[in-house]
């Protein structure tokens, strides 16, 4: 199943064969091409929070917009694999707020709480559950840059099973940069 980016209004042109056993024209090319116009927007297309110092909690929002006249329901936010410190919530922003009349309208919030969350790149998917049958679930890209005087290395480490008495069997290296 193919998906397309519905972010993007975009022409996408294909070629068809037809083969035939016609010995004057065994092979015809046919060009199609198809505007793919998007049943709802999201703004921004990828959240980036950028930089956050280690202790803060962020929260930064998301646009979700009808974009077509077929109408657009947002039935569920959900972060997946449960992320460290990721939450998501969303509201339904009243129709006379809306900036296209008649076009529903949602406000996304997503909020990181670095306490939760190691120092270095930090990257979550969102799905964006909807009503429509083409696109039920579309996934959205977070991501951001905790930063804190030190580092830990490797990140993230698992030791595994550790006995009493017994070295365990990796190394975290805490380095500070004061």
């Amino acid at each position: 199943m193919r998906r397309w980016r519905l972010r993007i209004r975009s022409a996408s042109t294909k070629t068809l064969s037809i083969y035939s056993n016609d010995p004057e024209n065994p092979r015809i090319t046919v060009d199609v091409t198809a505007k793919v116009e998007p049943e709802f927007l999201v703004e921004p297309s990828q959240l980036d929070f950028g930089q956050i110092p280690k202790g803060e909690t962020v929260t930064r929002q998301i646009a979700f917009r009808q974009a077509a006249e077929l109408p657009v329901v947002l039935n569920g936010v959900k972060a997946w694999g449960s992320p460290p410190g990721l939450g998501v919530a969303f509201v339904k922003t009243p129709g006379s707020e809306w900036s296209d009349p008649g076009r529903a309208e949602y406000t996304i919030d997503v909020t990181i709480d670095t306490n939760d969350v190691p120092p270095g790149p930090y990257k979550a998917m969102i799905g964006l559950d909807t009503s429509l049958k083409r696109v039920p679930r579309y996934n959205y890209t977070v991501t951001a840059n905790v930063t804190a005087p030190y580092a830990v290395k490797p990140r993230p480490l698992s030791l595994g099973l550790v006995n009493p008495g017994k070295a365990p069997a990796g190394t975290i290296v805490v380095s500070s940069d004061q």
